[in-house]
């Protein structure tokens, strides 16, 4: 349904926190020639009222639609399994302040320790067959950064952990590696690797880990961070000073401010508590 003074062969519409246009839903014409034509005199009406950009969002059935989008200026901008977004900037004296599409996933990695040991893995598969790791991978669109970490140490091991909290992260990409101690009072738990992902898991001692050839740059950093961060927990823990959450020191952003640093769903941190 048309907006208020919008004639019926306009587009369905709803505005933007940003003054700006969001098409969607399955009220789209899926008639080529019946879009491009509700289009050009949508596009002319929003230029008209000032409006800035304008989000197209169009579902799987209706991606034909995006050429129709192209030719009047629309440019692609990201996609998911739900919809196919396009954008297009409007005002013709001002740089677009659209925001670019995504450009890296969270990726996040379990240091699971028991005592002077570290929980590693060998990938069945990619690019580093061979390369002892921490268990790890992409964290879920909507998915805690700390319940991905539990997640992937689960599925690749078998092994339940608690994460309780991120050691540090790169720049760049979003790598983080989650401190997840296991009580060493208690039998250390053998990992069963999953068999369609990993081809070997087992417990390393923590030096000879860091040793590895392979362990340096941004990922050395971040072990070794986690590595300082165990450390001074098992210091506090034999002088009887531990806690459920260790002291936010040593680059350690604790679990319970996690809320308040990222963003659910979105993939974004924020840097209010950082």
């Amino acid at each position: 349904m048309a907006e208020d003074g919008e004639s019926a062969a306009e587009l369905a519409w709803k505005p933007d926190a940003y003054g700006g246009v969001l098409v969607s839903g399955s009220a789209l014409p899926s008639d080529a020639d019946a879009f491009a034509i509700a289009l050009g005199q949508s596009l002319a009406t929003w230029r008209e009222a000032g409006k800035r950009g304008v989000w197209l969002r169009l579902r799987p059935e209706l991606v034909h639609l995006a050429q129709v989008a192209i030719a009047t200026g629309f440019a692609m901008h990201s996609a998911s399994p739900e919809h196919l977004t396009l954008a297009m900037w409007l005002p013709d004296d001002t740089p677009s302040t659209l925001p670019p599409a995504p450009a890296f996933k969270a990726g996040i990695g379990g240091f699971v320790t028991h005592g002077d040991s570290v929980l590693v893995v060998q990938e069945a598969n990619g690019p580093f067959p061979g390369f002892w790791k921490l268990p790890g991978g992409s964290v879920d669109p909507d998915e805690e950064l700390l319940d991905a970490a539990a997640r992937e140490v689960r599925e690749e091991t078998a092994i339940e952990a608690v994460a309780v909290g991120i050691v540090g992260s790169s720049t760049g990409r979003l790598l983080l590696v989650a401190y997840m101690p296991l009580d060493s009072e208690q039998p250390r738990p053998e990992p069963v690797r999953q068999a369609s992902e990993i081809a070997a898991a087992q417990w390393m001692p923590i030096v000879d880990f860091l040793a590895l050839d392979h362990v340096v740059g941004v990922y050395g950093e971040l072990y070794k961070l986690a590595a300082t961060q165990h450390a001074e927990w098992q210091a506090r823990d034999e002088a009887g000073e531990a806690s459920l959450v260790p002291p936010a020191h040593g680059g350690l952003i604790e679990a319970n401010s996690l809320p308040i640093v990222f963003r659910k769903g979105s993939h974004t941190l924020l840097s209010a508590k950082l």
